[in-house]
């Protein structure tokens, strides 16, 4: 008799224990949260420089619980919308995960543009002077832009009594030729 006592204390024990994991297991699961997550390595907002070269973000999207799976399992990113690279502006690309009835987008937006300014360079031979106070005619420039390319205007800029007696170029002149150049070319200086 003691030892059927004994049985049925070891079996009462033993279903108290399966009940008490049960409802561990139980609880576990049904607080363990779901998700999708997506990251894109560069960020929501890209700012490129025309002409430099550019590599694709890494995006990633995993499918991972709160408790069970927490290292999650990778799910496929699609990628909707283009960048042009040899044009300025802004560019939306949206990137999108499914999985079961999970879904989770987010958008990156790209801008090309073009700080770089032109390249302009004098035309002009180092052995002439020009004496104080009389007239002067610039043999003319180059400007030369990333974006825009050539942006030389076809004629010569008269400067005037805008020399100093050393031969240098005052600010003046500079000045036009930046806004000369200015009303060819899409970059502000």
């Amino acid at each position: 008799m003691k030892r059927r006592k004994k049985k049925i204390n070891t079996l009462k024990v033993l279903l108290v224990f399966s009940i008490f994991m049960l409802a561990t297991v139980l609880f576990l699961v049904k607080m363990n949260h779901y998700s999708l997550e997506l990251s894109i390595s560069d960020g929501e907002n890209v700012y490129l420089e025309y002409g430099i070269d550019y590599e694709v973000p890494e995006v990633t999207a995993i499918y991972k619980g709160s408790i069970f799976n927490r290292a999650g399992r990778p799910v496929d990113v699609e990628m909707e919308g283009e960048v042009d690279f040899q044009k300025l502006g802004e560019y939306q690309v949206t990137y999108t995960a499914r999985y079961k009835k999970n879904t989770v987008s987010a958008t990156e937006t790209v801008v090309i543009k073009d700080s770089i300014p032109p390249v302009i360079a004098l035309r002009s031979n180092e052995n002439v002077f020009t004496s104080p106070g009389k007239s002067y005619m610039e043999e003319g420039f180059s400007a030369v832009d990333n974006y825009n390319g050539d942006l030389t205007v076809d004629h010569n800029i008269y400067v005037g009594n805008q020399l100093s007696s050393t031969g240098n170029i005052t600010t003046d002149t500079l000045n036009v030729l930046t806004k000369t150049i200015q009303k060819n070319s899409t970059h502000k200086m």
